[in-house]
C-alpha cells in the first residue's frame, strides 16, 4: 500500500482491518514511520512593509496559582511582520 502511495496511516489502517489485521493505529504508525517516503517542505519567505502584516497566535500555557486559586493560563503573541 505505500508503494501506492497510501501514506497515511488512519487509510491504511481501515484498509487493512478488513483483511484481518487487530493492532492500532499507532503500531501501524511507528511500522510505517521509517518506511515512509522523505519529502521537502519549503517555506516562502516575504517581506512587508511597516504596519502591513501581523500574525496572531492564543494559547493555553498551563495553569498559574491567583488570589489562592488554581487558574488557567493563557498568552496571547503578536509578530510584527517587519520586526
Amino acid at each position: 500500500m505505500l508503494n501506492d502511495d497510501m501514506a497515511n496511516a488512519v487509510k491504511m489502517l481501515k484498509e487493512i482491518k478488513k483483511k484481518g489485521y487487530m493492532g492500532q493505529a499507532s503500531i501501524l504508525r511507528d511500522y510505517m514511520r521509517p518506511l515512509r517516503p522523505l519529502t521537502e517542505t519549503a517555506t516562502a519567505r516575504y517581506e512587508t512593509e511597516p504596519g502591513e502584516q501581523a500574525q496572531v497566535d492564543w494559547g493555553h500555557c498551563g495553569r498559574i496559582y491567583h488570589e489562592g486559586r488554581l487558574k488557567p493560563l493563557y498568552c496571547f503573541v503578536m509578530t510584527l511582520g517587519y520586526s
